[in-house]
Parts: structure tokens; sequence; C-alpha cells
């Protein structure tokens, strides 16, 4: 595992073979942080309880730049992976509440017969296809339909799907 320096006099973090990390002179956490992150790498930590620590310790632009700069040096992919699943995740978030939105909608709307909903006979059909269809309606955005990429979309959808 390469060490890593922090080179005070020209404001900036370097790994023992003078390789550039970031640079410190535009942060606003202070020496201490950069040099409590740095004594955590050398001594080991995994970049997970660097990031905990600096969540605490600074904002989230220094937190991002500072843990960036480490996966972009040390494991590349593997901050490709992390920046993907978080873009993932804040979608699907934003899906989830979304589709809570129009739940109460589609009731008042009368599209849904109530009346026939049977809580002792197959009661978890209709709720099933309220959720499929608030899916269903959701995903059309993510498709991108009309748009050029539309076709790219559908094949990278389907091959994902064989591992699901």
């Amino acid at each position: 595992m390469k060490k890593i320096i922090f080179d005070k006099a020209n404001f900036k973090v370097v790994t023992d073979d003078d390789k550039h990390l970031f640079f410190t002179d535009k942060l606003y956490c202070g020496d201490e942080v950069i040099e409590t992150v740095i004594n955590m790498y050398n001594d080991g930590k995994d970049l997970a309880k660097i990031e905990n620590y600096l969540l605490e310790s600074c904002t989230t632009e220094d937190k991002e730049l500072i843990i960036e700069s480490f996966y972009n040096r040390f494991n590349p992919s593997n901050w490709k992976t992390e920046k993907i699943k978080k873009l993932v995740i804040e979608m699907l978030n934003n899906s989830h509440e979304a589709m809570i939105k129009k739940i109460d909608s589609l009731f008042i709307s009368g599209c849904i017969d109530t009346e026939s909903w049977d809580e002792n006979n197959m009661p978890m059909i209709l709720p099933k296809t309220i959720v499929a269809a608030l899916l269903e309606d959701e995903t059309t955005q993510y498709y991108g339909k009309g748009t050029s990429f539309e076709k790219e979309v559908k094949k990278e959808v389907k091959n994902i799907r064989y591992f699901l």
C-alpha cells in the first residue's frame, strides 16, 4: 500500500512516490483534519471509515473532494461504482416518493373498485395491481421514450434484468 504525505509548504497531499492526490489550499477543513485522514489511511483504515470521519469533520464538498481523490488514485473503478450506486439510490428514493403521492389520487379518481375487494378472498391482488401500475408508470420516464437513447436504455435494461 502506498503511503500518503501532507506537503504543507505546497498545499497538497501526495503519495510517497510524489503522485498528486489533492490540493489543500481550497479546503475549509483544517490541517489537523488532513493530518488525521493521512494517518488513518497510512494506518490501513478503509475509505468508508475515513469518509465517516470526514462527515463529522468537514464540509460535504471537502469530504467529496478528498474521498473522490482517494478512489481515483487507488481504486478508480470502485469510485465509479459508488457514484453510480449513489445516483441509483437517489433516483429510487425520488421515484418512491412520487409513487406514494399518486396513491390517493388513484382512489379519488374512481379507477379502483374498492367495493369488489374482499379482505378474506385474495386480499393482495388489488394492492399488487396498484403497485404494478405505479411501478410501470414510474418506469416510463426512465426509458427515455422518444429520445435518441431509448433503444440503448431498453437493451441495457434487458441485459441487467438477466442478473436480478
